[in-house]
């Protein structure tokens, strides 16, 4: 991934829209989650764009109109508002966290970072 690109990407839009799959499409859930990790760390696409979401979620057969309407619904916004509030409260920090085996990672970590993870490197 691009360094310019990591502090201008806004994640929200992509957190409301992997809410909204989890709970609409539970099993395209996982393949719009891994299509939005590709996009960002091995495209380089702005994952915060509502464009680039639609086109994500059209790739593994959702309707990408229906994803772009959601990232701004603020019903399903203020869900993941809820979600942040209920996560803070059992200690997490940052989204994404990734946790293995008691130890964890926090942020938008690399996946080089996440093998060190689970390799204990």
């Amino acid at each position: 991934m691009s360094t310019d690109l990591v502090g201008d990407v806004d994640g929200f839009r992509a957190q409301v829209a992997s809410l909204y799959v989890k709970e609409t499409f539970p099993e395209q859930w996982l393949a719009f989650d891994e299509g939005v990790f590709a996009a960002l760390w091995a495209d380089d696409r702005d994952v915060g764009d509502a464009d680039v979401l639609a086109d994500i979620a059209d790739g593994v057969g959702l309707d990408g109109e229906e994803i772009r309407t959601v990232v701004d619904d603020e019903a399903w916004r203020d869900r993941l508002r809820d979600e942040f509030a209920d996560a803070r409260e059992a200690g997490i920090t940052g989204v994404p966290t990734f946790v293995y085996d008691g130890h964890g990672a926090r942020g938008a970590v690399p996946p080089s970072q996440l093998e060190r993870l689970v390799e204990g490197v």
